[in-house]
């Protein structure tokens, strides 16, 4: 990792300060999930899920344009394609053939943005064989394409933070070399994680099947972690020009032509949401954290479009 240090203006922290913090996260992640994968995961999603979608749609309307101009096009399709491709992870039946339908068209929908994008690069043209080529993979093997989406999220996470931080704090880009104990992390909880136990068999179950076995509950319970840490803190820190409270920065609530009234009233509904999802964590755990990673589809898809707009 560059050592060199360099003052930064936000929170005082240095090059060098950064990346141990990265390394602490990871750590302390690794060995949460290691050896109390179930509590963990019990614990993070009560705490975060809820304030973690919150602050996304924070993030995302921040960075919402109010005149979408030569855009236009890019957002329609994007708002569009999320709101149907999320009522049919919900509606259509989950067989094989269900399922690789849905896939077949999220892969269509991200094609169809990166040739909507107003500034189109040569990569629009060539990402189609490769779009094709996951087309028939989904084919082949659809419930492991639903896992790769599963684990494709949380790293998502961490792509934002790298495209926030070369917009804020482009000496800390040092930190990619923190990222390279990723690989190693993950083979140690392979190797040494405990299996799940310690929680009804219920819910047990059902967290083992949304990582796709009981050997890998650690290893989504880890990335889920950091996945909220960067939503949470890192990118509200780095990526917001106030406190997260204060949404008079916000351009649709600042601009003239923008929707102050509405950008608003999402926004308190989501708190309210948070709010009550915690209440109804309290009453059926098993129950609403099924319903909750059923209809979170909506937030994963939601975050394709900016990342492809960059």
């Amino acid at each position: 990792m560059n050592t060199a240090i360099t003052q930064t203006p936000a929170f005082g922290l240095r090059i060098p300060q950064f990346g141990l913090a990265m390394l602490s996260a990871i750590t302390a992640a690794a060995v949460l999930a290691g050896f109390a994968p179930i509590q963990v995961s019990i614990w993070t999603v009560f705490l975060f899920a809820g304030p973690h979608n919150w602050m996304e749609s924070r993030y995302f309307l921040a960075r919402m344009p109010v005149r979408w101009g030569r855009s236009t096009a890019f957002y329609s399709a994007a708002i569009l394609g999320v709101l149907l491709l999320s009522a049919g992870w919900i509606l259509v039946p989950a067989t094989g053939t269900g399922r690789a339908v849905w896939h077949s068209a999220l892969i269509l929908w991200l094609l169809a943005l990166l040739n909507l994008r107003p500034h189109r690069s040569a990569f629009a043209s060539a990402a189609w064989p490769a779009g094709l080529l996951l087309m028939s993979a989904a084919w082949l093997a659809p419930h492991t394409a639903d896992l790769v989406v599963v684990y494709a999220h949380p790293l998502m996470a961490l792509w934002f933070l790298d495209i926030q931080i070369g917009r804020s704090r482009p000496e800390w880009r040092a930190y990619r070399s923190c990222l390279a104990a990723l690989p190693l992390v993950l083979a140690l909880l392979w190797r040494f994680a405990a299996q799940p136990a310690g929680a009804p068999d219920r819910l047990i179950d059902a967290i083992s099947l949304q990582a796709g076995g009981p050997w890998l509950v650690s290893t989504h319970v880890f990335l889920e972690t950091l996945h909220y840490g960067v939503w949470l803190v890192a990118l509200p820190l780095l990526g917001l020009r106030g406190a997260p409270w204060r949404w008079r920065e916000i351009p649709l609530i600042r601009h003239r032509d923008g929707w102050p009234k509405s950008i608003r009233g999402v926004l308190l509904a989501g708190a309210a949401a948070v709010a009550l999802l915690w209440v109804c964590f309290a009453f059926d755990y098993a129950t609403v954290r099924s319903a909750y990673f059923t209809v979170a589809i909506v937030h994963v898809l939601a975050e394709a479009p900016f990342l492809i707009r960059q």
